[in-house]
């Protein structure tokens, strides 16, 4: 019986053999297995392949448009994807290895200005310097060795010479050759009437004060009928008088609202203080209050009990540097920034002096 049932599925599948050649759904086949299959889309099915390893020389593939099979080499399908790589010139490609065959390019580096190159590619030897050959190793050749001032010429002299440089530009314009700073020195102020006059070396200059009166005509020329002759205290009420009269001033406000009424003004006194450590203690008739001063140390202990060794000994300027000098050594202060940058070297007395002065309202302006 399973005998013929399986004779009879073998007779339901067109099986012809020609030759060498098979068919199925074929009956002419022209190639030793020849498939076509009678309907759909997949007339073949294979279980159980293998996955392709690095090891397999050829993959095989189908030609859809003749249903051909065939295989092709790995190197030809990356070509036949456009995934090769091409070599360029004086590249090779050999397998996965890319090899740079062509020769080297000489390169030439030049140096410009203070840069200078040496040796030849592919060993460079780059130098920067600024052209100046400072082989002597002192430091001391570099000072400047003097400083002359000849007018308003600087000249400025080290080991290469002088170097010259003109300094009229910062002159002020005033002339002053006598050399001589007194004679620039008011000599003289006197008051006449209402005229100021004060005078220096080039004669005497007037200003008019009267704007600066305050409208009271005082003509007897007595300075003692002005003179406060009494001063009372009735009460709360000053009586203060002189050649006018008496002018009375009410003190009440000035009262504290304490009534001290026993005519005593003993008992208000302090009767005594003294300083224990930082507590000052004052005393009076209605006891003792005790003040902390230590707020007011500065932080100096000061235990030799002598006032005289803080004084300063001596004080001296040495150019612009100011040196103070006390027990505990010297201490020097520069003062330049305090010079106005005025160089007076005209030896011309004349030219400082007060040409004019007027009083417009308040404001006195001296030329």
């Amino acid at each position: 019986m399973k005998l013929k049932l399986t004779l009879f599925i073998l007779s339901l599948i067109p099986l012809y053999m020609f030759g060498q050649n098979v068919g199925v759904g074929q009956s002419a086949p022209t190639h030793t297995l020849h498939v076509t299959p009678s309907g759909g889309q997949d007339p073949i099915r294979i279980d159980g392949l293998q996955l392709y390893g690095m090891a397999d020389t050829s993959i095989l593939m189908v030609n859809p448009a003749t249903g051909l099979v065939k295989y092709i080499l790995p190197a030809d399908l990356v070509r036949v994807l456009g995934l090769d790589f091409v070599a360029g010139p004086g590249i090779t490609i050999s397998g996965n290895t890319i090899t740079n065959t062509a020769s080297d390019v000489p390169v030439v580096l030049t140096g410009v200005g203070s840069v200078s190159i040496t040796g030849t590619y592919p060993n460079f030897t780059i130098s920067a310097t600024d052209n100046v050959n400072d082989a002597d190793y002192d430091p001391a050749n570099e000072f400047n060795t003097g400083a002359t001032l000849t007018g308003t010429m600087l000249g400025i002299t080290d080991a290469g010479g002088t170097q010259n440089v003109d300094l009229s530009t910062l002159q002020d314009g005033v002339d002053d050759a006598d050399n001589d700073p007194a004679n620039e020195y008011n000599t003289g102020a006197t008051l006449t009437g209402t005229m100021l006059g004060i005078t220096d070396a080039g004669g005497t200059q007037n200003v008019d004060l009267s704007t600066l009166q305050d409208g009271v005509d005082d003509a007897d020329n007595d300075p003692a009928n002005e003179y406060n002759t009494g001063a009372t205290l009735t009460g709360t009420m000053l009586e203060i008088t002189d050649a006018g009269g008496t002018q009375n001033v009410d003190l009440s406000t000035l009262q504290d609202g304490v009534d001290d009424a026993d005519n005593d003004p003993a008992n208000e006194l302090n009767t005594g203080a003294t300083l224990t450590g930082t507590m000052l203690e004052i005393t009076d008739a209605g006891g003792t209050q005790n003040v902390d001063l230590s707020t007011l140390q500065d932080g100096v202990d000061d235990a030799d009990n002598d006032p005289a060794n803080e004084y300063n000994t001596g004080a001296t300027l040495t150019g612009t540097t100011l040196e103070i000098t006390d027990a505990g050594g010297t201490q020097n202060v520069d003062l330049s920034t305090l010079q106005d940058g005025v160089n007076d070297a005209d030896n011309d007395p004349a030219n400082e002096y007060n040409t004019g002065a007027t009083l417009t309202g308040t404001t006195l302006e001296i030329t």
